[in-house]
């Protein structure tokens, strides 16, 4: 809360500035995602980095040791019409 932009600063930090003892988090309501998963070269992942953040809500990289490609998870919420289409949650997954 006191200084935001430096705390996002040092997320990165492994714990060499410290350990966070206490956190409060915000909770959203439960949503539908749609995950799309595809693979890229490295170079390819460094000319469309900011359009990937950019144009995805959620967006996970996964580099392959010993090769050039990378496996891309994207995550984006349902649109209004993708919504008929989502699979209806089981009796003990409904709120």
């Amino acid at each position: 809360e006191t200084n935001p932009e430096l705390f996002k600063l040092v997320k990165v930090g492994l714990g060499s500035f410290g350990v966070i003892t206490e956190m409060t988090i915000k909770c959203v309501e439960r949503h539908l995602l749609t995950e799309r998963t595809f693979v890229l070269s490295h170079d390819e992942v460094r000319q469309h980095h900011q359009s990937l953040l950019h144009e995805n809500k959620h967006i996970r990289y996964m580099w392959i040791p010993n090769t050039k490609h990378v496996v891309i998870v994207a995550c984006n919420p349902f649109k209004t019409g993708d919504c008929e289409k989502a699979p209806k949650p089981s009796a003990d997954e409904s709120p």
